[in-house]
């Protein structure tokens, strides 16, 4: 009899044990051991300069500082009419176009290139 109550005592006392260990917070738990702050150098970082180019645009009104367009932004658009018949006995294209471009600029364009 004595026998089985001593199996019982260390069955009890393992089961108390592991309950115990399983059930801990982790902050009982042994960290592992951090490095000192001041061995750690982060690099600081320095100011954001923007290019000269985007500096300029910021100030001409045509973009702003977070990247969108300006009060003084402006975009040139065309709109176009093609008609062609082609004349497979001859082998030859016959039509008409008409484009009309809009200048939204603040210049005059004293030249349009066109590449057809």
């Amino acid at each position: 009899m004595s026998g089985t109550r001593r199996v019982r005592t260390w069955v009890g006392k393992a089961a108390l044990f592991a309950s115990a260990t399983l059930a801990a917070p982790a902050s009982a738990q042994v960290a592992p051991i951090a490095p000192a702050v001041s061995s750690v150098l982060r690099p600081v970082p320095g100011p954001v300069v923007p290019p000269p180019w985007y500096r300029a645009a910021v100030a001409d009104g045509t973009r702003r500082a977070d990247g969108r367009p300006g009060p003084r932004y402006w975009t040139n658009f065309s709109t176009y009419d093609i008609r062609a018949e082609l004349d497979p006995a001859s082998a030859r294209i016959i039509g008409s176009e008409t484009i009309v471009y809009q200048n939204n600029s603040p210049d005059t364009l004293t030249q349009l290139v066109l590449d057809l």
